[in-house]
């Protein structure tokens, strides 16, 4: 005799999605954390490294804090929480946007998001493949 037993395991499978997912957000920020800090490091665009230090990144569930800033200085990590399936990238230093955007030495934010997409969709490929 041959039993068949049908199970829809579809909510099961959306939650996996979604830790994955969110996992991806974060592996993606702190590889982003890495590649950044690289190059504000490579261009010689910090003098005292509170730049460099502040860059943070935060996902749906995670606030992810830059370096550890000395309790003289202000809070310069991001707050704040992302939207779901968001990440948010960046810096609270007042003067973050400035030397983006103005900085002879070079940008930061941009090259390190726009030329390094390739790793960030490995990233979310070897997650997805677990």
């Amino acid at each position: 005799m041959l039993k068949i037993n049908i199970q829809d395991n579809s909510k099961k499978l959306l939650g996996e999605t979604e830790e994955k997912k969110e996992k991806i957000l974060y592996m993606i920020g702190l590889e982003w954390q890495r590649i950044v800090t690289k190059i504000i490091t490579e261009k010689k665009i910090v003098d005292t490294g509170r730049l460099r230090a502040s860059m943070s990144f935060i996902t749906n569930k995670r606030q992810v804090k830059g370096t550890r800033v000395p309790e003289t200085l202000p809070k310069d990590y991001l707050s704040g929480r992302a939207g779901k399936d968001e990440l948010i990238v960046g810096s609270n230093v007042e003067y973050a946007e400035k030397n983006e955007l103005t900085n002879r030495k070079g940008d930061f934010l941009r090259p390190s998001l726009l030329e390094h997409t390739g790793v960030y969709q490995k990233i979310a490929d070897s997650v997805f493949k677990e």
